[in-house]
Parts: C-alpha cells; sequence; structure tokens
C-alpha cells in the first residue's frame, strides 16, 4: 500500500471469503460423517443434512470417502486443515495465526504499533504502542486483555491509525470474550441455565456495542465491529440447526469470533507490508 492512501477494508469480499472458508470446511466434514456413518450401516440424518447443504444428495459411501481423503480443501493461507489420525480432515483450529504480526502501521511509521500473537498452549496475546509516550521518546507497549482496556487506548488517543484502531476493536472483543474471566463466567452461566444461541450473542452483541462507544465516529472500526458480528452471528445460525462440532454452543462461537479476528488482522497486515 503507497503511504498516505486510506486503507478501506472491503466487508463484502472478506466476510464472502471468510464464509466459503467454513463452508467449504464444514461441508467436507459432513461429507466424511455420513459417508462413514452410512458405510457403517449407523443413522445418519441425510434428509436433513441434503437439506441443509444440497451438494450431499450424492454421497457414495466408497468412492466419496476415498477422494476426500486425498482432496486439497480451498482454504485461505491462515486456515491450515488438519487430518486426524484417520485420515479425515478436521475443521480450522482455534489459534490458527502462531506467529507475530509486526508493523501493522499505516505511512512509513516502521515502529511495531500493534502485536498479536495465538501460539498453542499461550492463548491470544494482543499488545498497543503507546503512542503518546513515543511521543516523549518513551517506547511502551499496553497489554489488551480485556474489552474495556481497548475502548481505554482507543477512547484516549493513546493508539493511532484507522486500521490498527479497527483491528484493536476486533481483537479487543476476541480476548474478552475468549480469555477475559467475567465474560467466560458470563458465557457459561448463559449455556448453565439453557440459554440458546440467542442469548449467547445478545451478550456478544453488548460487547460490541460497548467498544463502539469508544470512537463513535470511526468509520473503519465501526464497520469492523460490524463484519465480527455479522460472522458471529452467521455461526450463532448454524449452531442453532446443528451443532457441528459437538460443543457448547458459546464456545462454538466465541473461537469462530477468534479466527474471524485473526483473519482480518491478517488481510490487514498483508495490505500494509
Amino acid at each position: 500500500m503507497r503511504p498516505g492512501l486510506p486503507f478501506v477494508l472491503p466487508s463484502k469480499t472478506l466476510l464472502s471469503q471468510f464464509e466459503a472458508t467454513e463452508r467449504a470446511n464444514i461441508n467436507r466434514f459432513l461429507l466424511n460423517k455420513i459417508t462413514l456413518d452410512l458405510y457403517y450401516n449407523m443413522s445418519a440424518p441425510l434428509s436433513m443434512m441434503q437439506n441443509l447443504l444440497p451438494d450431499l444428495a450424492s454421497v457414495s459411501p466408497g468412492s466419496e470417502r476415498r477422494s476426500l481423503r486425498e482432496e486439497k480443501l480451498p482454504m485461505t493461507p491462515n486456515f491450515a486443515t488438519r487430518a486426524q489420525p484417520n485420515g479425515l480432515p478436521m475443521l480450522p483450529a482455534l489459534g490458527s495465526i502462531e506467529k507475530e504480526h509486526r508493523g501493522l502501521t499505516l505511512g512509513n511509521n516502521s515502529i511495531q504499533s500493534l502485536v498479536y500473537t495465538n501460539q498453542t498452549g499461550r492463548g491470544p496475546r494482543l499488545q498497543v504502542l503507546d503512542q503518546k509516550l513515543l511521543a516523549q521518546g518513551k517506547q511502551v507497549y499496553i497489554d489488551i486483555l480485556r474489552a474495556e482496556q481497548a475502548w481505554w487506548v482507543i477512547n484516549k488517543n493513546q493508539i493511532e491509525g484507522d486500521q490498527v484502531i479497527a483491528n484493536v476493536a476486533t481483537l479487543g472483543i476476541a480476548l474478552d470474550l475468549s480469555s477475559n474471566e467475567r465474560s467466560i463466567k458470563v458465557l457459561n452461566k448463559i449455556h448453565g441455565d439453557g440459554g440458546d444461541t440467542a442469548s449467547v450473542m445478545e451478550y456478544v452483541k453488548q460487547r460490541i456495542d460497548y467498544l463502539r462507544s469508544s470512537s463513535p465516529t470511526n468509520t473503519l472500526m465501526l464497520e469492523s465491529l460490524d463484519q465480527l458480528l455479522a460472522a458471529a452471528q452467521k455461526t450463532a445460525e448454524k449452531t442453532a440447526v446443528f451443532d457441528l462440532r459437538r460443543k457448547s454452543p458459546q464456545k462454538t462461537i466465541v473461537e469462530d469470533i477468534v479466527r474471524y479476528a485473526e483473519f482480518m488482522l491478517s488481510e490487514a497486515a498483508k495490505e500494509n507490508m
């Protein structure tokens, strides 16, 4: 990207690309599940799955199972599909981005404004450069663990650049829902009390709306949060129909929020290389 030019995240393109990747992986998951069910003469909800995904209509227990093992799934660089011991593909794992994204800045600034990692066994971590202290000649990074911390650094202008702000907002939501003890307790309580995906999404929307108030005129940040909410809603709708991953709904939704926030960061990092 040339210095000085505004960066606009193409919401429809990004969401479509993410959905295509997710749908391809889910299709393969279902095809393998139903194929094995048929192969071993187990009960398979074939009619329901055919209505949900029309391309399942031509499942063949022998040839389809073999071809699925050999086929390479379409995927973005961030979603590496691993194989299980039985050779069947797995859905993308949480924390698929395991290297640091550095230098996510606009213009010619070579200082790392945002550092994000999500390594196996360590979980996600987000640090942002305090621009106010940088003006005083001090290079200090602030850890973002909760939505409140993301709100503060955005609202108090401790970070600069619309793209950096947008990614801090989306990653801040992801970290809040996946790592903040308070949010985890709330989501677990919703599930324990018999709450459905709508109840989970109500809390997710509350957290996103809270972060919107940090900079209500920042168009790129608002659009990015809208994309994150839309992706979460898509996951919630799929989970409500059929829990593909056999997990509690709040975990499924939160994991996809983390992955989509990482996906947006990766796209922004590529544009600003």
